[in-house]
Parts: C-alpha cells; sequence; structure tokens
C-alpha cells in the first residue's frame, strides 16, 4: 500500500501526540531506593488497614485506566489507518477515529493525575 504525503503527516502526528502522552507518565525503570532516613523524634501515624486497602483499590482503578486509554488510542489508529484504503470516505472516517483518540488521550490524562 502506497502512502500519499497526506496519510504520512497524520500518522506522524498521531504519533508525536502518543509520544507526548506517555512522556509525562511513570515508566517503569527499577530506582535505587534512597537512603535510609534518622527516625523521626515525633511519632508517625501508620495508615490503617483500610486505608491501605483504598490506596490499592485507586491504583488498580489508575491501572485499568491506563489500559482503557491505551486500547482506545490503538483503535482509534486502527480506524484511521483503515481510512487511508477509501480515500473517499476519509473526512467521515477520520472524524470518529480522530474522537476516539481523543477519548483515549483524556482517559490516559485522567489516569496519570494521583
Amino acid at each position: 500500500m502506497k502512502l500519499g504525503p497526506l496519510e504520512i503527516i497524520v500518522i506522524l502526528i498521531i504519533v508525536g501526540v502518543i509520544l507526548l502522552v506517555f512522556r509525562g507518565m511513570p515508566g517503569r525503570k527499577a530506582v535505587a531506593p534512597p537512603p535510609p532516613a534518622p527516625p523521626p523524634p515525633i511519632r508517625v501515624r501508620r495508615p490503617t488497614a483500610t486505608e491501605i486497602e483504598e490506596e490499592c483499590i485507586k491504583a488498580s482503578r489508575r491501572n485499568r485506566l491506563r489500559w482503557l486509554g491505551g486500547a482506545f488510542v490503538v483503535i482509534g489508529i486502527i480506524l484511521l489507518a483503515g481510512t487511508f484504503k477509501a480515500f473517499n470516505f476519509i473526512f467521515m472516517m477520520s472524524t470518529g477515529a480522530g474522537l476516539i483518540i481523543l477519548l483515549g488521550i483524556v482517559v490516559l490524562f485522567l489516569s496519570a493525575r494521583r
């Protein structure tokens, strides 16, 4: 399949937007633990079991939102790439694909918030 200049530009823009979205997200790099801090002079309150469980639930929700946003972006890119075959329908289908990509990016930004 031969791509024209318009298709190449659109693909480069989509890849650039995806790279910008994932640039601000934390990676999975192994980070060395910080040196142990001296014990505080006052007693620090430890989180309760329910607070720890709530944090685990929040983390799993963020993880699911990231997967959902990534899936939206991938589906939108597939739809957009499929419209290049039928250039007559590009304006009808690319709008829907663009909205799905935008929805995926919004979900990724919402999941990146703490």
